[in-house]
């Protein structure tokens, strides 16, 4: 972003004792912006003493507009002729997206360094968008070296200023987490605010350190997994991903990072290891009244759940693989109201989840998710029992 472009007007500041301020205010990008240096026009050179004597500074900005507190230093370039030149921020200096800083000028004694402002209060076209440079500057009278506890002037020009540097990539992804399956693994990550237009998403089973150790920062290879990060063929912005064909009982590490047009975020690292699935087994159904208890032996491995469905209708009208429906069992398989969990080997099926009809037969299935295992059946007729007492009371009929 810059004004340089723009005509000429007044010399500034006007004595030596002047601090001058001009404001600008960064876009939008969620990540910010890297400064890289800050532009501007002299009207005068400065001998290697003089050049001593100049000092160039970042401040962030008051409410009212006005410069706050110092946030860095800039480094005055090591010739300064009449001309642009360019101060030079330090590694890593970022501005925060919609806000307003300062940049500084003023020298430490005698030598009164100027700068132009400009006729108009346009900026030069090519600038990022939202950027934007303040209609006025500030200044201070007869100080040297500015504070925070100093007095800002208003003045009715804005100076002439370039402020260059790079748009900052995404940040890293968040909240990884790494479901193990046989062999795979199931990603899954919220996106970083802002733009994404796409991930990277890479795994190894090297270590990342001893012997064929690779590091976290490593470039991806076309090898094998064993000997270097491998890239997952993926594309579109899903904060997803399962990675297949990998070894059970191996461990892996994986990273993520997002992308955009202003380049690669940071990665997010995680680690799993994929385990063969022995699903669920030795399916037993209870008859109560009007529901039915299912048992089984648990599944072992690493999966997400189970889903448990039941139906009264016909294999021959609903078969046995039919999509789970609806909330009527005599028409569909209907799933349970709760899925049971990875620890769970029980449920009650009653009216929670449908009306079971007693002296009804229904069909039972169960099996893991992610993955699906195979299903495994069962049958079951709720039935409504009685249980008879004897009345003490009642005398038996007399005989002869």
């Amino acid at each position: 972003m810059s004004n340089l472009g723009q005509t000429a007007d007044s010399l500034h500041p006007g004595t030596t004792t002047q601090v001058l301020s001009q404001g600008f205010t960064t876009g939008s990008n969620a990540t910010g912006y890297t400064l890289g240096s800050i532009e501007l026009t002299l009207t005068t050179s400065a001998s290697a003493s003089q050049r001593a004597t100049i000092r160039a500074e970042l401040w962030s900005a008051a409410t009212s507009g006005a410069p706050s507190s110092k946030l860095a230093s800039l480094t005055v370039p090591s010739t300064v002729s009449a001309g642009t030149v360019a101060f030079t921020a330090p590694a890593n200096t970022t501005l925060t997206a919609r806000t307003t800083y300062h940049f500084i000028l003023y020298t430490v004694g005698s030598f009164n360094l100027r700068w132009r402002s400009t006729a108009t209060n346009n900026e030069d076209s090519g600038g990022l968008t939202g950027w934007s440079i303040a209609d006025r500057s500030y200044t201070i009278s007869s100080q040297d070296e500015p504070s925070a506890s100093n007095t800002w002037d208003p003045f009715a020009e804005e100076q002439r200023i370039g402020v260059k540097g790079t748009v900052n990539p995404p940040a890293a992804p968040t909240g990884l987490g790494i479901l193990e399956s046989d062999g795979s693994l199931y990603l899954q990550w919220t996106a970083p605010s802002g733009t994404v237009t796409g991930y990277d998403v890479h795994y190894t089973s090297a270590t990342s350190s001893g012997t064929g150790a690779v590091a976290n920062d490593a470039a991806v290879q076309t090898g094998l997994a064993s000997a270097g990060w491998k890239a997952v063929s993926r594309s579109g912005t899903d904060a997803f991903q399962t990675i297949s064909g990998l070894t059970n009982d191996t461990a892996y590490r994986v990273r993520v990072r997002a992308k955009n047009t202003n380049g690669n975020g940071a990665w997010v690292f995680g680690t799993g290891t994929p385990e063969a699935l022995v699903p669920p087994s030795n399916l037993a159904i209870t008859p109560g009244d009007a529901e039915l208890r299912v048992s089984w032996t648990a599944a072992t491995g690493s999966f997400g759940g189970y889903e448990l469905h039941f139906t009264s209708a016909a294999l021959g009208t609903v078969a046995n693989d039919a999509a789970a429906s609806g909330v009527n069992p005599a028409v569909a398989w209907v799933a349970t109201l709760s899925s049971p969990s990875t620890t769970a080997t029980s449920y009650t099926i009653d009216s929670d989840d449908a009306t079971l009809t007693n002296g009804v037969t229904y069909r039972v299935r169960l099996r893991t998710t992610q993955p699906e295992s195979v299903w495994i059946y069962g049958t079951g007729t709720p039935t409504k029992t009685f249980r008879f007492t004897q009345d003490s009371h009642l005398v038996p009929p007399a005989r002869g």
